[in-house]
């Protein structure tokens, strides 16, 4: 048991446990159920905007960190979403995302 809790394994598994707990990714986590499309997928700059209104102090820390620049690159990191990007009318991009369904977190 030492031995696996000394691994690269273990350290990195943590790592994700204790970023699945993050208030961002919590309420991302939430914004992804309740605030949906049709398809099942959100926009990632709706999201944000939320974030920067109900979590602003953590939006400002995640802002400020050195490891994770990015709303997406923690996410990323968390294993819990998965991302798409669709054009818009004037053709730009949007980035979209949603749940896994096999994040044990995911709604039917």
């Amino acid at each position: 048991m030492s031995e696996f809790i000394s691994s690269d394994t273990y350290k990195q598994e943590l790592i994700i446990q204790v970023l699945r707990l993050n208030s961002l990714v919590l309420m991302l986590t939430k914004i992804a159920k309740e605030t949906a499309r049709k398809d099942g997928w959100t926009l990632l700059h709706s999201a944000s905007y939320l974030l920067k209104k109900y979590e602003p102090e953590e939006w400002e820390s995640l802002r400020k960190s050195t490891e994770h620049k990015s709303l997406k690159s923690l996410m990323l990191k968390t294993e819990l979403f998965e991302f798409s990007e669709e054009k818009t009318r004037k053709g730009g991009i949007r980035v979209l995302y949603k749940l896994k369904t096999d994040s044990g977190l995911a709604y039917a």
